[in-house]
């Protein structure tokens, strides 16, 4: 994602802040906080998922090469009766390389599903509860509660947008370091 959809989001969680700080200095200093651990595992997450993912494409071109390979000695194989070595060597690809890692993303995109999830429906939901105690000891009205609800609701989108850009240009680059490689082996030959 490119810097001014970073800039805007930025912008909007400073703006959401300073608004949440007219309502009740303490309870946006709490949110601030749960919001920060929120996205610092998120970013944690993220940066795993990125490493996952680029050992996922680094597997991916083993099996093609493997499958390139494979077909192109195929007049070799069968007269040789070796089809069931490269099927297993093939097998042994995908069940313990690919499918492994396959499990390792499935894991880390849950946990960072189940985080978002944190930040869309349980820390509103821990605002309004705090500010009930506020309220009934007087220092919050109603109408507060309701803004900061609504406020604290508003804080998950760019926290998850900034989150993801960051994760997005770590894949990219992970990515990109990965293609030089294969471009530099290749020029070399």
């Amino acid at each position: 994602m490119g810097w001014l959809i970073r800039l805007i989001q930025i912008f909007s969680l400073v703006f959401t802040i300073i608004m949440m700080m007219r309502y009740n200095v303490l309870l946006t200093l709490i949110i601030l906080g749960l919001i920060a651990v929120s996205f610092l595992t998120i970013n944690i997450i993220a940066k795993k998922q990125a490493e996952v993912s680029e050992n996922i494409f680094s597997i991916r071109g083993e099996i093609n090469q493997f499958l390139i390979e494979s077909i192109q000695s195929i007049s070799l194989i069968k007269p040789l009766r070796k089809e069931k070595y490269f099927k297993d060597k093939f097998k042994t690809l995908i069940d313990n390389k690919k499918f492994k890692e396959d499990k390792r993303y499935s894991f880390l995109l849950g946990l960072y599903v189940s985080m978002t999830a944190l930040l869309i429906m349980i820390l509103p939901l821990v605002s309004v509860g705090v500010d009930a105690v506020l309220a009934s000891k007087g220092k919050m009205t109603v109408g507060s509660i309701l803004s900061i609800y609504a406020l604290t609701g508003q804080l998950q989108e760019p926290v998850r947008v900034l989150a993801d850009s960051f994760n997005q240009e770590r894949t990219a680059m992970a990515l990109s370091n990965r293609l030089k490689e294969k471009v530099v082996v290749e020029n070399q030959l």
